[in-house]
């Protein structure tokens, strides 16, 4: 999509599961996103087109294997 549509933007948060040190899985969460950030540049998309979104609960929802992602939105 993200090739497709010039114009288009995408929005890259991190997440993380509830095990652990919070401060440490925040950063995990970071480097998540940057590593998905890295990716889509890699692709060929421009990073002015990538926005890095922390958002205000990193922790991710369901069992630890859906917890720990990536949202990626395009817009």
């Amino acid at each position: 999509q993200l090739n497709a549509n010039p114009a288009a933007k995408a929005t890259v948060s991190g997440f993380h599961d509830a095990s652990g040190d919070p401060a440490a899985n925040a950063e995990i969460a970071k480097q998540r996103a940057m590593a998905v950030q890295r990716l889509l540049q890699d692709g060929g998309i421009a990073a002015d087109r990538i926005v890095l979104d922390k958002p205000m609960l990193t922790e991710g929802d369901g069992d630890p294997k859906e917890a720990r992602r990536v949202d990626i939105s395009v817009r």
